[in-house]
């Protein structure tokens, strides 16, 4: 007979959880920590991009940067404890972003091994080309796809 484990839980747990997303606005890299779950060595990001975004004007952007500040977090986080409003036991923080042109996020998964390159969108010589923003992950650059 084999051994009696609790549910959802593995010897082995996931190194990566990548969730993929959209916005019509902007786009960002965020990462996760679970407050009331041990997950030591899984990394949990949420990948959102922009390809072909709706005009954000400039005051919608200032707010879209602080609320991703730290302190503001953490006020809102008061905030919503002193209204009753339980936690959701997850600690989200942007780790690059948001950007607010169009762009393309370039996902290479290599077995456990992940890397994210971030591309947007820039006006030279009359037409749209991709410039690297940032690239992220743990995947050697030997081991990515070329074009």
């Amino acid at each position: 007979m084999g051994t009696a484990r609790r549910p959802g839980r593995r010897e082995d747990p996931a190194t990566s959880i990548l969730m993929l997303s959209g916005d019509v606005h902007c786009s960002y890299v965020a990462e996760a920590q679970l407050t009331t779950v041990d997950h030591p060595g899984t990394a949990i990001r949420q990948l959102t991009m922009s390809p072909f975004r709706n005009p954000v004007p400039q005051h919608i952007r200032w707010g879209n940067h602080l609320l991703g500040t730290r302190w503001m977090t953490a006020l809102l986080h008061l905030l919503a404890r002193s209204a009753g409003v339980q936690d959701v036991a997850a600690d989200w923080r942007l780790s690059h972003g948001p950007w607010f042109e169009n762009g393309a996020m370039t996902v290479t998964l290599s077995g456990a091994a992940w890397a994210v390159d971030v591309d947007h969108a820039v006006s030279r010589s009359d037409m749209q080309v991709l410039r690297r923003t940032v690239t992220c992950g743990g995947l050697d650059s030997t081991k990515r796809l070329t074009s």
